[in-house]
């Protein structure tokens, strides 16, 4: 770790500068007697630069490091913010680096933080994205497979394992400037043991083989060993991941092995491949539903039929108890009531977000009923676009966003008292479930790599296919869109990796 320099920046003069700028946010730590501790500083630091509102973009300012004037900016993706603060950190004397995952274990992305050593050689966990204070590294829950230690000299012990000319060995690792860090972040690393009658293909003696975890449909290397007495072990893996073992042969990876997924604990490994059997399954979404930060805020939502313009009296149709799981969900009521109001009335906190709400008068109609929409006025940030009326648009893809985020309702006034047999509705959300019209492909992992089971155009909300059971499988949208992860189909429900 070297005080000045941080990767392959250009050197500046920047660390008095820098000094000036940020001593003053240490004056309330100053003089307290835990000041002798980095971390404790390290923290109220944090604490004061967080004030600042740091700016994440998914996109990186500049294709090498982008040097000490990212600590002004206090702006950029998850590793120039780590820059930014291992600059700001050295400069006021507080030991600080970066970490890192070079592929998530749940997304397709790398991803980097910062950590600042204790007295046990252990580290905290921090960054200015997190929102809460340090924490010891070993209670950052993320899935992980390896992390590394951004270091500024060779890994030494690395290159003599590996004792293979730079050409052949993969980029990644081809200069490792890194440490194995991944023992310190988890509680229940493990050595991963292949052997020879796994592979697919046979690996040369002593051949370099590496551990891989998946981006989109690419396998991105995250740690590297030697083929040796028919069999190649990785340790200290963190589990609960999907991986591949791959060779480098002719400048590219090959695979040489299915994906499997290892569990967290145990030494356990299943297989994915195009196994013996088919099964049909029902997909809904092309990635994990956690990029829907909208869909939770519909859990307790009501809706609610009135024979009162006011809905001083009104009676409960249905109330969501679960977050929706896919663009259009259908209800069926009971009740032969008739009212002439009908509302969604959205839970609290939620700013009443719906994108589409149906009400029909029978369950199998197919046409919703008309009426004069009404709803509370108003909409976050006073974007029209998203008034009351875009729940009854048509339009599955606008929404009404509520300016307040308890008391916003939107329905339609029918003119006369109908009975509703159906509720079909529409949560707010981002373009990741299935869009009709679109052109999908859907691929599943097999001995051959990722084989098509074909191309179709969503005339729904679901697409229906038959594939090898219990297959790894990825959907590509080729309409539109970059959100797209393995998964597999278990108990009739996708299950994101």
């Amino acid at each position: 770790m070297l005080p000045y320099r941080v990767g392959d920046e250009c050197p500046v003069e920047w660390r008095e500068r820098l000094y000036d700028k940020y001593n003053s946010l240490l004056d309330s730590i100053r003089l307290k007697p835990e000041s002798v501790f980095p971390w404790i500083v390290a923290d109220a630091l944090l604490d004061s630069l967080k004030k600042r509102s740091p700016r994440f973009v998914s996109y990186s300012y500049a294709k090498h490091s982008a040097g000490p004037e990212i600590a002004d900016w206090l702006s950029g993706n998850c590793e120039d913010l780590a820059d930014a603060f291992t600059y700001i950190c050295r400069s006021l004397g507080i030991p600080s680096g970066c970490d890192e995952m070079l592929m998530r274990g749940d997304n397709n992305v790398p991803h980097y933080w910062n950590f600042v050593p204790d007295d046990h050689c252990d580290a905290f966990f921090c960054s200015l994205l997190y929102p809460g204070p340090l924490i010891q590294s070993h209670t950052y829950d993320a899935p992980r497979g390896k992390v590394y230690r951004r270091m500024f000299s060779i890994n030494r012990d690395m290159m003599k394992m590996m004792s293979q000319p730079p050409e052949k060995i993969h980029p990644t690792f081809r200069y490792p400037l890194m440490l194995d860090v991944t023992d310190i972040y988890s509680d229940c690393e493990q050595t991963i043991c292949i052997p020879e009658s796994r592979f697919l293909i046979r690996p040369e003696r002593d051949e370099l083989i590496y551990l891989c975890l998946p981006s989109h449909m690419e396998w991105v290397p995250v740690a590297v060993s030697k083929y040796r007495n028919g069999q190649v072990s990785f340790e200290n893996v963190d589990g609960n991941a999907v991986f591949c073992l791959s060779s480098y042969r002719d400048k590219q990876l090959v695979p040489m092995t299915v994906p499997f997924w290892a569990h967290k604990e145990l030494s356990y490994f299943r297989y994915f491949g195009n196994g013996e059997g088919e099964e049909r399954v029902t997909i809904l979404h092309k990635f994990n539903l956690f990029i829907e930060p909208f869909i939770d805020r519909m859990v307790g939502g009501v809706f609610e039929g009135s024979n009162d313009a006011g809905f001083r009296t009104r009676d409960t149709l249905f109330v969501i108890e679960e977050k929706p799981v896919r663009l259009q969900n259908v209800v069926y009521v009971s009740n032969p009531k008739e009212y002439r109001y009908l509302r969604y009335y959205g839970p609290a906190g939620s700013y009443c977000n719906v994108s589409e709400v149906g009400f029909y008068r029978e369950p199998n109609d197919m046409v919703p009923l008309q009426g004069r929409v009404i709803g509370t006025p108003g909409s976050f940030g006073g974007d029209k676009g998203h008034w009351y009326m875009s729940a009854f648009d048509g339009d599955p893809y606008t929404s009404f966003d509520y300016n307040q985020p308890d008391g916003g309702w939107a329905g339609i006034d029918l003119g006369k008292p109908v009975s509703v047999g159906k509720i079909v509705f529409t949560p707010r959300n981002r373009v990741n479930f299935i869009r009709q019209g679109d052109k999908y492909e859907l691929f599943y992992a097999g001995k051959g790599g990722w084989i098509s089971a074909g191309t179709t155009v969503a005339n729904s909300d679901s697409l229906v296919y038959n594939v090898p059971k219990g297959a790894l499988l990825y959907l590509k949208n080729h309409s539109g869109g970059v959100d797209e992860r393995i998964f597999e189909y278990v108990d009739g429900e996708q299950v994101f990796w």
